[in-house]
């Protein structure tokens, strides 16, 4: 593990880095146009057994076929208790198989969210084995390149050049800086957390999308960032998850519905306007992308470095910062 001991680490607009789960949005939209185009518009209630090609039934639901939307709004009955990285070496098949009832929450489908990013590994597989793609290519076809962003998931798709652009997540540590991920990249191919290039056996088709990470592992810079911010009001907007109408929004519960990969905040105890958009935590990142449709306005932001042992989904108050400081701007 590399530390550094600086105050500060030199930081540029078009150093390319890992965006945690803003990658949802993209996954989402990729997955809803790849099933939309080829089986309409009620393409979220196809049963996602049906696509991965295996019965795929919440236990205490056998009846119920869980469906493509109730996956992607994370209210599936799914939960990521027992894990959800899938080795990239092993069919993801065969590890829900190993799981068994340990991938399912005490929720069954559809009553409840629950936050899941098994269930965007599970996406990312239906929408490969739909459209007869790797995740990778179609999120560049679909997604990535209309938008004109040069990104790719766990690297797939980016240049050696880009590639050299890559900029590592850091922990804050008593010891300094720790690097997280991304101190090496191989040239090629998707990479794993070490850096080396992750090479899959056979037909890789629907079976180990987790080489990608699209739960997660996207990588862009902050100019792209913001270019995935404009485009969020463009997207496949429907909401797939309601929240219940007396829903309290409070900082750490601060997102009413959900789609395809979007979130929406129509009364936000942070910002005095409606917003959709991405919360993103992982590996010492923070941030997100949003629309303020009021004000036509894009906003994306990413910080670097929180403290070891941070992982709390709850807003934290350099967040509540800068949505203060944009809502002013804005007036």
């Amino acid at each position: 593990m590399a530390f550094s001991t600086h105050k500060t680490i030199e930081a540029r607009k078009d150093g390319i880095f890992r965006c945690a789960s803003i990658s949802k949005w993209v996954t989402g939209q990729t997955a809803a146009l790849a099933l939309i185009d080829k089986y309409g518009e009620n393409a979220g209630d196809l049963p996602i057994e049906d696509l991965l090609g295996f019965p795929f039934r919440h236990p205490g639901a056998p009846d119920h076929p869980v469906t493509v939307g109730e996956v992607a709004a994370h209210c599936a009955g799914l939960t990521d208790a027992s894990g959800y990285l899938v080795p990239f070496d092993m069919p993801m098949r065969d590890w829900l198989f190993a799981k068994g009832g340990d991938v399912w929450s005490k929720n069954l489908p559809g009553i409840a969210f629950e936050y899941c990013n098994l269930g965007y590994v599970l996406l990312a597989a239906a929408a490969e084995e739909a459209a007869g793609e790797p995740f990778d290519v179609l999120a560049q076809r679909l997604v990535l390149g209309p938008i004109g962003v040069r990104a790719g998931f766990n690297w797939a798709g980016l240049e050696p050049d880009e590639r050299a652009l890559a900029a590592a997540l850091y922990r804050k540590t008593k010891n300094g800086f720790a690097a997280q991920i991304d101190t090496s990249v191989s040239p090629n191919g998707p990479i794993g957390p070490d850096g080396t290039e992750i090479a899959v056996a056979g037909d890789a088709s629907g079976q180990h999308v987790s080489r990608f990470s699209p739960q997660g592992g996207l990588r862009v810079s902050l100019n792209g960032l913001l270019a995935l911010a404009e485009a969020l009001p463009n997207g496949v907007n429907s909401m797939l998850w309601r929240a219940p109408a007396d829903r309290h929004q409070r900082p750490n519960d601060v997102f009413g519905d959900y789609g395809w990969g979007l979130m929406t905040l129509d009364n936000p105890a942070i910002y005095p306007r409606p917003l959709i958009g991405h919360f993103a935590i992982a590996y010492g990142f923070l941030g997100g992308i949003w629309w303020d449709d009021a004000r036509q306005a894009a906003i994306a932001y990413g910080l670097n470095g929180l403290p070891e042992g941070d992982d709390s989904d709850d807003l934290h108050p350099e967040e509540a910062e800068i949505f203060a400081a944009v809502a002013q701007e804005l007036g």
